[in-house]
């Protein structure tokens, strides 16, 4: 990785997923913009990487996570909940505030619309608001820095933000 690592989770099939502030995988850029899923044998997985772009396969500077990536949690069904500084997941126009600090990815890399749907004050309607937000005039250093899952499969969030929704 080009940049730092902040975060690491294990799937069901001993995959590891890594999270932190980098955008490339040995030395290939853009092909893992702050996420990555490797093998157990430390490969990168490509249908994942490729997932994280508007266009699959095209690496940009548009792929995966606008901004660095704190703390993931994998739940029973190798769901991927991301957190962290970011505000949007395949950044352009129409993606802006898509994740605001929490996403949620299938285990092949693929972004839960309707989980993003349901962190806007407006079902459906992205704007600032959406999320989880921080207050940037009194300083902010990281929206969501915590993340948990209980037995029954409820999320739990912490972090530096001010305000959900």
């Amino acid at each position: 990785f080009n940049d730092y690592v902040k975060a690491l989770a294990i799937d069901s099939q001993d995959n590891v997923i890594v999270g932190g502030r980098f955008t490339s995988f040995n030395g290939v850029s853009n092909n893992a913009r702050s996420i990555a899923k490797l093998s157990k044998e430390g490969l990168l997985d490509q249908e994942f990487s490729d997932n994280l772009d508007i266009i699959p396969g095209v690496k940009t500077g548009s792929s995966g996570f606008n901004d660095y990536v704190k703390v993931l949690e994998i739940d029973e069904e190798d769901n991927i909940y991301v957190g962290g500084y970011f505000n949007s997941f395949k950044e352009s126009v129409e993606t802006a505030y898509n994740a605001n600090g929490l996403a949620k990815l299938s285990n092949e890399g693929v972004f839960d619309q309707t989980f993003s749907d349901n962190l806007d004050v407006n079902f459906g309607i992205k704007e600032v608001t959406s999320g989880f937000n921080c207050d940037f005039i009194m300083g902010c250093a990281e929206k969501v820095s915590g993340l948990a899952l209980d037995i029954q499969g409820n999320l739990y969030v912490s972090g530096g933000f001010y305000m959900y929704k």
